[in-house]
């Protein structure tokens, strides 16, 4: 899979420390916003990335890659998802995938009448905690109701 990036804060940061434990991933692009320009260049720079943008139209006009890691800032998911499979690219969203549903609703439209894929960026389904309530939840009989909140401290604290 060929990814471009959108975004360059911490989650995107997390993500580029891993990528290359992922095979057949290769980033061949990053954009961030012009005000954050250095910062995009020195993760491009730092991860080997080819292509660098401040502008997200340019960005999505690469033909380099196929599938676009969206991590900006929540309130613009939705927008920077829409124009993604607008150009027939896939996406993989960051939480929250949208602010509401009808919005989630609306991409998932356009994902199909534009024949992409389009995933949220959970990974808590794969931590220990959750392959342990995995493995013991037969223990607990009939289940009527659940509620859950998972929380975790941010770096950032």
């Amino acid at each position: 899979m060929n990814i471009g990036i959108a975004g360059n804060g911490n989650i995107v940061k997390e993500f580029l420390s891993i990528v290359n434990q992922i095979d057949n991933l290769n980033v061949t692009a990053i954009c961030g916003r012009l005000g954050s320009a250095d910062r995009t260049r020195e993760l491009a720079n730092r991860y080997h990335i080819p292509y660098v943008y401040n502008n997200y139209q340019e960005f999505l006009g690469d033909k380099s890659f196929d599938t676009v890691y969206i991590a900006v800032t929540n309130e613009l998911h939705f927008e920077y998802a829409k124009k993604a499979l607008q150009r027939k690219k896939n996406c993989i969203v960051e939480k929250p995938f949208t602010l509401n549903l009808k919005e989630a609703q609306e991409l998932f439209r356009l994902a199909n009448l534009k024949n992409c894929f389009l995933f949220e960026a959970i990974t808590s389904i794969f931590t220990k905690a959750f392959k342990q309530m995995q493995n013991n939840i037969s223990k607990l009989g009939p289940i009527r109701l659940v509620e859950a909140n998972f929380s975790q401290y941010s770096s950032r604290y």
